[in-house]
């Protein structure tokens, strides 16, 4: 499959990325929020790994797979997505998924140097998206006049005409009823990064992590068994709501946003034991308080 360039990243040659890494300073400042829930019960466990069931998912309460088309919008594509699922998950079905161009668009006026500065599609970092949720709440795609559904099928069309809208202070009122209380950044390497990935996916969270989709490894999968490695140049951000284990070794389940049939037949695909241990980064769980 040949790649494309986009927004200075290489890109697949239908969808965009988006994905821009945490400075330092913001992955520093993942230490100040709040353990999650599952902390006491799994993070801080002696033997994780020997805690964990075999498998556990919180598929059955994730939003369709969505397609973000050409746009730069992954970080809210994927932010929604896992905010929906845990929400759901923790016994909280909301009536409509979590809006990902709306959460994308607020990512974005946040870090822009004034208010004048048009949108431009140019994608976010996951500090970002997770400064919009805590300040302006997690706001629903039918609370937004106009906003179409990412589960109808045309609305990688609507999303690429509209995703520079700007934001308006009347849309956001009734997301503030409904705020998020911090993120868990999972700081650990190897096979407790795995054990920490899957244990919180046993809690009940979805993941969420970047990626390196503009590789050929990643590119080139299209669903026949386990995605491996694909890199260490993260360009892509996505969640993953389940693990098994085949052979004695931990799978992940990730949901992408490039849509049914394409790069695979669900937009979905497994993941072995080096994609988790070698290939995942920034991954983070939201607190929501519950």
């Amino acid at each position: 499959m040949q790649t494309r360039q986009f927004k200075g990243c290489i890109g697949h040659p239908e969808f965009g990325f988006g994905f821009i890494a945490d400075t330092l300073q913001q992955q520093q400042g993942y230490a100040d929020f709040h353990l999650h829930p599952a902390s006491d019960l799994f993070f801080r466990s002696v033997s994780l790994a020997e805690a964990l069931p075999s498998e556990a998912s919180v598929n059955n309460f994730a939003p369709p797979v969505w397609n973000q088309g050409g746009t730069g919008s992954c970080g809210g594509h994927g932010t929604a997505g896992a905010v929906t699922t845990t929400f759901a998950s923790k016994g909280v079905r909301l009536p409509t998924p979590v809006t990902p161009r709306m959460l994308y668009t607020l990512a974005r006026a946040g870090d822009r140097a004034s208010p004048a500065v048009p949108l431009q599609d140019v994608g976010t970092s996951p500090n970002a998206l997770v400064r919009a949720l805590e300040t302006w709440g997690a706001p629903l795609e039918s609370e937004i006049p106009g906003e179409r559904s990412a589960a109808d099928a045309d609305y990688s069309i609507w999303l690429e005409e509209h995703v520079n809208d700007e934001p308006r202070l009347g849309e956001l009122q009734a997301a503030n009823a409904r705020p998020l209380i911090n993120f868990n950044a999972i700081y650990a390497t190897g096979s407790l990064l795995r054990d920490q990935v899957c244990a919180a996916i046993a809690a009940g969270y979805a993941v969420m992590a970047a990626v390196e989709a503009g590789s050929a490894a990643f590119q080139n999968f299209h669903g026949e068994g386990a995605l491996g490695f694909t890199g260490s140049n993260p360009d892509h951000w996505v969640y993953f709501t389940a693990f098994r284990t085949i052979d004695g070794e931990k799978q992940i389940l990730m949901r992408n946003s490039w849509g049914l049939g394409i790069w695979t037949p669900d937009g979905c695909a497994w993941c072995n034991e080096d994609f988790i241990t070698r290939g995942m980064f920034y991954p983070l769980v939201a607190n929501l308080g519950l």
